[in-house]
């Protein structure tokens, strides 16, 4: 190698190996109810007039999953009696974007599955001035 004569080219597969963009995450959903909402493109800062060649597209990833205490192994007397704490635990990875890219909305349900008995939401922000690349957990 010298100044006077580029590197070597890298060679390259016809077919790329790393494949197109992903708009939904990677991972096995089974037991989950998955649904993507495609945010509309914000173009509320671009000057009329303008040539527009690409804009980022956004969405919303869904997770809706049911769990059924009675069926993982809690009896009708201790849930109504006893009342025991029910703790839930997700993490997320941290990013850029927004401010606000992850929501969690919990809910207990009654026999009936439609009678919310106590709601819980989490909604965290983002610093956008530092990123550490992260996994945060909720």
């Amino acid at each position: 190698l010298s100044k006077d004569t580029p590197p070597p080219e890298p060679k390259l597969s016809e077919v790329p190996t790393h494949g197109p963009p992903r708009f939904q995450p990677d991972g096995d959903f089974s037991g989950w109810i998955t649904s993507t909402e495609v945010l509309p493109y914000d173009t509320s800062g671009i000057p009329a007039g303008a040539a527009i060649c690409a804009l980022p597209q956004y969405s919303w990833f869904s997770m809706e999953q049911v769990v059924d205490l009675k069926a993982e192994g809690l009896w009708e007397e201790l849930l109504d009696d006893f009342q025991p704490e029910i703790v839930i635990q997700d993490w997320y990875e941290e990013s850029q974007l927004h401010k606000s890219i992850y929501q969690l909305h919990v809910k207990l349900l009654g026999a009936d599955k439609s009678t919310v008995i106590s709601e819980h939401t989490v909604n965290p922000t983002e610093d956008l001035s530092t990123y550490s690349h992260t996994w945060k957990e909720v």
